[in-house]
């Protein structure tokens, strides 16, 4: 007769046993675990459900197109409470030095190479100290901070920002030189909360 009274405590007992067992062990929580602790904040401010905490989610993703004769260039804010990374990618030529001017032609230190439509990566073999960005490849996209400073250049880039802050994409040509640019180049943006 003792152990019947103690059959309906030995249950409970395993149940519960077994459900700290898995967790502690790492195995399969049971199908209502997640019902039941489901979008409870916690300390740190986010959601928390069986997992460590909710991912930020997948990449937003955002176009812009930049202009080779804009001096002011295409500003891009963050407008989210939060630090993003932003990976780019630009397709598309542009023109920085043109072929036919008489006075860049009569210029020696204008290179051959650099005449004519480039891609977004500039070329690579001349950089003016008079660029907006002064040791990245004239005519390079630059993605330039608010402090005027360089944060990103080429074909390809990433870059993180904090909330609020703004960066503008423009082509790295020398200032007061844009307007005989002609073209414009294709950015597409992936955009990653973190």
């Amino acid at each position: 007769m003792s152990g019947e009274g103690n059959e309906g405590g030995g249950i409970w007992s395993k149940l519960v046993i077994g459900i700290v067992s898995a967790l502690v062990v790492g195995g399969a929580t049971p199908w209502w675990w997640g019902k039941l602790f489901e979008g409870k904040p916690s300390s740190s401010g986010t959601a928390e459900t069986g997992k460590a905490s909710i991912p930020a989610g997948p990449a937003k993703t955002d176009a812009l197109t930049v202009y080779a004769d804009s001096v002011k260039g295409t500003p891009w804010l963050n407008k989210g409470d939060g630090y993003v990374r932003i990976d780019y990618e630009a397709t598309g030529q542009w023109l920085s030095i043109p072929d036919n001017d008489p006075g860049i032609n009569a210029n020696p230190d204008v290179p051959e190479h650099a005449k004519g439509y480039l891609s977004p990566a500039g070329d690579p073999n001349f950089q003016s100290s008079d660029a907006v960005c002064k040791q990245v490849p004239l005519g390079a996209l630059v993605v330039v901070g608010e402090d005027g400073r360089c944060k990103a250049y080429g074909m390809k880039g990433s870059l993180e920002l904090k909330p609020g802050e703004a960066v503008v994409f423009k082509m790295n040509d020398v200032e007061g030189m844009y307007q005989d640019n002609k073209g414009q180049i294709d950015v597409k943006l992936s955009v990653v909360k973190e």
